[in-house]
C-alpha cells in the first residue's frame, strides 16, 4: 500500500530586517508523493479544488519539467542534497532505504549560509542511523513529522 506524504521545506529570510535592506522572498518548497501532474488544479482545472496550491503555483514558480523517481525516499534525497539519487553512494541504494550521507551538504545547509532559517515539516524518511542524520541536525531549524514510512 502507498502511503502519501507531504515534505514542506520552509525557508525565510533573517538577514537584512534590521539593517533596512531590501526584504527578501520566502522560499517554500513541497515535494508531495503520489501525487500527479493531473491532480491539482495547477494543471487539471476538472480536479478537487486546490486553491492554495494553485495560488503558489500562480504567485511562484512552476517546474515543469522536474523529473524524479517514482518513490519517496530518493526523490527526497535528491532534492535536499541536489545529486540524483544514483549518485549519492558508489552503489545503488536500496529504492526505499534511508540512506542520505552525512557528508553531503543539504539544501538546508545553503540556505542557513545565505541566512535563511529553514523548517521541515513531513516524513523525515531521509536516514536516522544516528542522531547526526536527524533533519534538526542537518542544518534545519525545527522538523515537525514523523522519520519512518
Amino acid at each position: 500500500m502507498q502511503h502519501t506524504a507531504l515534505i514542506i521545506l520552509a525557508a525565510c529570510a533573517t538577514a537584512g530586517v534590521a539593517t533596512g535592506a531590501a526584504p527578501r522572498p520566502h522560499i517554500v518548497t513541497i515535494l508531495a508523493d503520489d501525487l500527479g501532474w493531473w491532480d491539482t488544479q495547477v494543471h487539471n482545472p476538472e480536479s478537487t479544488a486546490t486553491p492554495n496550491i494553485g495560488a503558489l503555483a500562480r504567485d511562484g514558480v512552476v517546474l515543469e519539467r522536474a523529473y524524479t523517481f517514482r518513490y519517496c525516499s530518493p526523490s527526497r534525497r535528491s532534492m535536499l542534497s541536489g545529486r540524483f539519487a544514483n549518485h549519492i553512494t558508489n552503489t545503488q541504494a536500496p529504492i526505499c532505504s534511508n540512506y542520505l550521507p552525512l557528508e553531503f551538504e543539504l539544501l538546508s545547509g545553503k540556505l542557513k549560509r545565505a541566512n535563511y532559517s529553514a523548517h521541515f515539516i513531513g516524513k523525515g524518511h531521509l536516514g536516522y542511523q544516528t542522531t547526526d542524520h536527524l533533519p534538526i541536525n542537518r542544518n534545519f531549524d525545527s522538523h515537525a513529522g514523523y522519520l519512518a514510512s
